[in-house]
């Protein structure tokens, strides 16, 4: 049998003294963030604003000016409630690859080198003409 040290909280509650999860991986703490509504918000601004209190701090480089340039999509401005880690990729995207340094509590990003794939052409390369390919129609309930 393993020994679980507890302290009593109150008359009915007994707390186990153990770190959660979220405490001993600062990548599972939960958050819901809601970046300042302003006009130029950019991916940038809104991966400080998430990584503010958790710990951690964007790092500095070519990556991080890249993601300053991107705007931020309406679609981000509210993010949570989420795991710390799924609200850093969902804000840069799947195009992105996350890197941490627990050590020193730097969280970077790294886009993979892009090989184009010869089956995926812009329509006009492949002969096929705007106007001709089918319409997406809203459905009305």
């Amino acid at each position: 049998m393993e020994y679980i040290p507890v302290v009593r909280y109150g008359r009915y509650t007994l707390v186990e003294l153990t770190p959660t999860a979220a405490q001993e991986d600062l990548l599972f703490q939960v958050v819901d963030v809601s970046v300042p509504d302003t006009l130029h918000a950019s991916v940038g601004d809104a991966l400080r604003h998430v990584l503010r209190r958790s710990g951690y701090q964007l790092c500095n480089g070519r990556e991080t000016d890249a993601l300053q340039a991107l705007p931020l999509p309406a679609a981000h401005y509210h993010l949570g409630p989420l795991l710390l880690r799924d609200a850093l990729l969902t804000l840069v995207g799947p195009s992105r690859t996350l890197h941490v340094d627990h050590a020193a509590r730097r969280v970077c990003f790294a886009q993979p080198l892009y090989m184009p794939d010869e089956s995926v052409r812009p329509v006009a390369e492949i002969g096929i003409q705007e106007d001709v390919l089918p319409a997406i129609e809203e459905a009305q309930p």
